[in-house]
């Protein structure tokens, strides 16, 4: 099991990036990032990743394209989806596509922290399984090795039917069947006394399940020859099916007078070899020294047998200890009982210690005196490790759910079979009911969703419901103090074999407030922007509009007016009645920034909108010494377009133009240009400027975001808007100057807005 785990983040948003590496800052994560889909697939080449959260939304690539990949290239590896477009389809749609989890922005902390630790436990136990399962093909290999390399001949039997299931190697040689002549033979076939081998079948098949010696039988060979054999027999189960497992031995040639001596040694040898735990014999009082012990002592504890037959107190000498009291006690109940089981701490030889599991017998001489103690040892310790592991992961999971800040309730027929802390303390002690039940407790206004959410999951329509809704912490609905918001996820699934209903429940009360706080309180400052972006689009008109009566006033305090002076205040009149105008047309497409009205579009030659524009900013930009150039294109083609307002978007073009060279040395240009292409016609406004910073160039269209101490931020949202209105399109770019160039494409031929 790795200790530390590869986290790969997908995320175009750098500070969102930043926000989760925060979050997930552990010893045992490694975290990496990419923010496009190709760089992602690059990373998930390089790197052994187990865990990836990905947002669906990437600038070069859909989302989903990034986790076909994941699925088809990297099965082990999960992902996490993290989006802000939320809707049943995309969750479905990354569920499907093999998302381990959906976490809809914003989330919060808790949320995305619980759910990558419950993935990691997930990648935890999947890896803990796999190698469980390695480890049990080893063992069967293993045993299959020993099985087919044993000198014995071993056979398996079914016990109902005493058809052979198995032989090895040397049951093929010594009775000169093939396999598969075996597996068409039963147990009766290969015996020469067919009454006593009933009966000891009968015996095996009634006694518990164990091993067993049987005395020496005769068994007949394929070619008609009988043999003298020994036989070892035990029975086990396998696939809910009784067997017996028989080992025969050849002992015909021995001789005659080490009969007994050489059937119990050869019993002896067959058990030892034939279980893989390791057998040894005491004295039943006093030291308890050891008699013998099997030689696999060795494979299982590194010592060899005679270290402990030897020593007389090999043995104690190695018990934990923090054991030995406990052993020695128990082992004293083994006069009273006959047998015990003992488990205990073992020193192997490498110094750690094992868990073994000692089962002990006592053996009576035949006055029943007690003349020895058999048992066998069997090493435990990775069992013991499994138990305390789970142990330690059942108490943890406990733990997390009665201190998580989450109300955690299961609902089964009709009554709670659990709910932890946090959900008691959102029901109320003493509720006996769901929170989707306890109708006198809803709000009104909210009554209707909540019952259609509960028949529907209660019918099966939905496995999975989400809602938000008011309820009471007690019965009186009048008590408005007590209102809360609550939000709960339920989900169907099966409790222990039976439906259940499985009830996530937060206390959103704070936060629906706050909102409630926040939601008037930008609606102030809306307020506030709204009028401050009134004064910021009347400033220029009217600055023309004082610039001509001080003109006027200058040939007024003249002793005479001559024709052409009194033609300059005709003209001036008539630029000062185009200023009002402006001013008013300016202060109703700001009150139709919350309901805007629809343009009024006519065939328009565009040029002339941009010299009115022109006209209108030439005192101002005199004023600021600010050379303006314009290339306009003759004989543009007409478009669809209501000709004031696009003067006003290039008016306001200009008017910001002039106002990020107030500071600027040098050179001070601004370039109006118009052209056509494509049926497309476009107006370029290029400046000298210090230009928009590239971080800020997503922000600028922005309703009420600004970067001068006395602008609105509203004349580049109002500018967006009124080219969107005519299905055209606004954006920004850097000047040959090294300023801004904002240009603007608007459809030759008429189109329905997209309104």
């Amino acid at each position: 099991m790795p200790d530390t785990y590869t986290i790969l983040i997908v995320e175009d948003d750098p500070g969102f990036t930043s926000y989760l590496k925060r979050l997930l800052r552990r010893k045992h994560l490694r975290l990496i990032t990419a923010n496009s889909g190709e760089q992602a697939i690059q990373l998930l080449n390089q790197n052994k990743v187990d865990l990836v959260l990905q947002d669906i939304g990437l600038p070069d690539m859909d989302g989903y394209q990034v986790m076909d990949l994941i699925r088809q290239e990297f099965p082990a590896t999960l992902v996490i989806v993290m989006t802000g477009e939320v809707s049943v389809e995309s969750a479905v749609k990354a569920l499907r596509k093999g998302a381990y989890d959906y976490l809809r922005k914003p989330f919060e902390s808790t949320a995305l922290v619980n759910t990558v630790e419950n993935a990691l436990d997930r990648i935890r136990l999947e890896q803990q399984q796999k190698q469980a399962e390695e480890k049990l093909r080893d063992s069967e290999e293993k045993y299959h090795q020993l099985f087919e390399s044993e000198s014995d001949a071993i056979m398996v039997i079914d016990a109902e039917t005493l058809r052979f299931d198995e032989a090895n190697m040397a049951a093929q040689q010594l009775y000169g069947y093939s396999r598969e002549e075996f597996l068409n033979l039963i147990l009766e076939d290969i015996s020469a006394e067919k009454d006593k081998t009933q009966t000891v079948v009968e015996k095996v098949r009634k006694g518990a399940q164990g091993s067993r010696i049987v005395p020496s039988r005769y068994f007949l060979k394929k070619d008609g020859t009988t043999f003298h054999g020994e036989l070892s027999v035990a029975t086990f189960t396998s696939g809910g099916l009784k067997k017996i497992i028989g080992a025969v031995r050849d002992i015909t040639e021995r001789h005659q007078k080490d009969e007994e001596l050489r059937q119990a040694k050869q019993r002896l040898q067959h058990i030892l070899a034939s279980n893989p735990a390791v057998i040894y014999s005491c004295n039943p009082t006093g030291d308890c020294a050891t008699t013998f012990i099997s030689d696999n002592v060795k494979t299982e504890l590194g010592y060899e047998s005679r270290e402990y037959t030897q020593n007389r107190e090999f043995w104690i000498d190695h018990i934990h200890p923090d054991d030995v009291e406990y052993v020695k006690a128990e082992f004293s109940k083994l006069v009273d009982q006959g047998s015990h089981v003992l488990e205990y701490r073992f020193r192997h030889k490498n110094g750690s210690y094992r868990w073994m599991r000692d089962e002990l017998r006592l053996l009576f001489g035949e006055e029943g005196k007690s003349v020895e103690v058999v048992g066998s040892w069997t090493d435990i310790t990775d069992m013991k490790q499994t138990e305390e592991a789970l142990r330690k992961s059942e108490q943890q999971f406990r733990d997390l759910i009665e201190n998580s800040p989450i109300g955690i309730s299961i609902f089964q027929d009709k009554q709670f079979v659990y709910q932890n802390p946090e959900q008691i303390r959102i029901n109320g002690p003493s509720s006996e009911k769901s929170i989707f039940q306890d109708l006198e407790k809803i709000h009104p206004d909210d009554l209707d969703k909540v019952k259609t959410a509960y028949r529907r999951i209660l019918k099966g329509e939905v496995l999975k419901t989400e809602i938000d809704f008011r309820f009471f912490g007690s019965a009186k609905k009048q008590a408005k103090t007590d209102m809360r918001w609550v939000w709960c996820r339920a989900i169907a699934f099966k409790y222990y074999g039976k439906n259940a209903i499985l009830v996530n429940a937060i206390d959103i009360t704070k936060a629906k407030q706050l909102e409630h706080q926040l939601l008037i309180k930008n609606k102030m400052l809306s307020l506030g922007r709204v009028a401050a972006g009134i004064a910021h689009e009347i400033r220029n008109p009217l600055t023309g509009i004082n610039t001509y009566l001080y003109t006027i006033e200058d040939l007024c305090e003249s002793d005479r007016l001559g024709p052409g002076d009194m033609e300059i205040i005709r003209q001036i009149l008539t630029q000062i009645q185009v200023a009002s105008n402006k001013i008013e047309s300016v202060i109703k497409r700001v009150m139709d920034f919350s309901k805007p009205g629809a343009p009024k579009m006519v065939r328009t030659n565009i040029n002339v909108s941009l010299e009115e524009a022109i006209k209108l900013s030439l005192v101002t930009m005199r004023k600021n010494d600010i050379k303006i150039e314009k290339s306009l294109a003759p004989n543009l083609p007409q478009c669809y377009a209501d000709p004031h307002l696009i003067e006003q978007v290039v008016l306001n073009l200009i008017t910001n133009a002039a106002k990020a060279m107030e500071n600027s040395n040098g050179n001070k240009r601004v370039h109006i240009k118009s052209s056509a292409r494509n049926n497309t016609l476009r107006i370029q406004v290029a400046d000298s400027g210090p230009g928009v910073p590239f971080e800020l160039r997503e922000k600028i269209f922005d309703p009420f975001f600004t970067t001068k101490d006395d602008g609105s931020g509203i004349g580049l949202n109002i500018a967006q808007r009124i080219v969107a209105d005519h299905n055209g399109s606004i954006s920004l770019d850097s000047s040959k100057w090294g300023g801004a160039e904002f240009k603007i494409e608007l459809p030759i031929e008429r189109r329905i807005s997209t309104r």
